[in-house]
């Protein structure tokens, strides 16, 4: 089962929204959709443009997760100064090179 799914949410007003859902809650992950909304919807983004984005960042946070057996916990290493080492970004290059179907089925 996927970890995480894409979901249009649609507005009384038929605005349409695009969120990263998390399957196991089915509650939105927070972090992806406070920087779409402040940073793209606020800007006026189409919702096919966000849900592009929110996909970037979906395999961002399967990588965080499962890249050693503990994750990575992006808030801590932030707090400490610090983001990703070489060796995890050369990882997460690796990754890119997948299709996310084959990634969070």
């Amino acid at each position: 089962m996927a970890e995480y799914i894409i979901k249009r949410v649609l507005f009384s007003d038929g605005e349409r929204l695009p969120m990263l859902i998390e399957s196991e809650t089915g509650i939105p992950d927070y972090w992806s959709t406070l920087f779409s909304i402040t940073q793209y919807r606020a800007k006026g983004q189409a919702a096919n443009s966000i849900e592009q984005i929110l996909r970037q960042l979906m395999l961002l946070n399967i990588f965080l997760k499962h890249h050693t057996i503990e994750g990575i916990n992006l808030e801590e290493r932030i707090v400490q100064g610090k983001i990703l080492h070489l060796y995890e970004i050369e990882s997460l290059c690796d990754l890119c090179k997948l299709f996310l179907e084959d990634i969070n089925s």
